[in-house]
């Protein structure tokens, strides 16, 4: 893993905080894997199964994948072709009817706390981010009048369904992999709202003002887009 700590670094962006996510609460994962592996190549074996489960759960949420295959044409020559894949419909059936797999698998131990002193509920305005609406999960910011009545400015995802474009299915994004995000509509900030995931989309896209970048290598940005891809488009 150390190995690829450069290359990592040069790709996703500095190492905020660097521990092993919020306060090093993850720690215990590592220790669990640690327990099921013959303790000499730990790192590779560690990284291995947590890739697997990685694996399964984008397939399981039904995010698409690229994949190659090799085939021979005529001439016995090799060629290679790209296609993008999803779950099939035994998954996508399996989903609606064991509603609680999900809840067990992937989200009954999740870490919801953070290490950024931030109150997450505490709405205020210049505040971006993943928020809990009334009207389900939305990408926005938090303005305010000369009233100082607050509101939330809605982002959506800038769509593109080019092969191989983003790390996200159907969606824009830029070459090292920052989502591109346009504004949409403008809505009155309630009491129950509340901020899930503090983000970074402050710059716009070069040429287009319009359109954010939003800073995946931000502190759980990447896996917040990933884990509630399917609730906010």
């Amino acid at each position: 893993m150390l190995h690829h700590l450069l290359e990592d670094i040069t790709r996703f962006g500095c190492a905020l905080q660097y521990e092993t996510e919020s306060s090093e609460q993850f720690n215990k994962f590592i220790r669990e894997h640690l327990f099921m592996t013959n303790r000499l190549y730990t790192s590779r074996d560690v990284a291995i199964r947590f890739g697997q489960q990685f694996i399964c759960r984008q397939l399981f949420k039904g995010l698409s994948f690229v994949y190659v295959e090799r085939k021979k044409n005529r001439s016995n020559v090799w060629y290679e072709t790209v296609y993008r894949g999803e779950s099939g419909p035994g998954i996508k059936a399996f989903q609606v009817n064991h509603p609680k797999f999900n809840f067990h698998f992937f989200g009954a131990r999740e870490n919801i706390s953070d290490n950024y002193e931030i109150l997450k509920s505490k709405v205020v305005p210049g505040l971006t981010g993943l928020f809990e609406t009334n009207y389900g999960l939305m990408l926005g910011k938090v303005e305010s009048d000369e009233d100082n009545n607050l509101f939330l400015r809605n982002y959506v995802l800038v769509e593109n369904f080019l092969v191989g474009t983003s790390w996200l299915p159907g969606v824009e994004a830029d070459a090292s992999g920052n989502v591109h995000i346009k504004p949409c509509v403008v809505i009155p900030v309630l009491d129950t709202f509340r901020c899930k995931e503090v983000m970074d989309f402050g710059f716009p896209v070069e040429g287009n003002d319009n359109t954010l970048l939003v800073n995946i290598s931000k502190f759980g940005t990447y896996w917040s887009l990933i884990c509630n891809f399917n609730s906010f488009l």
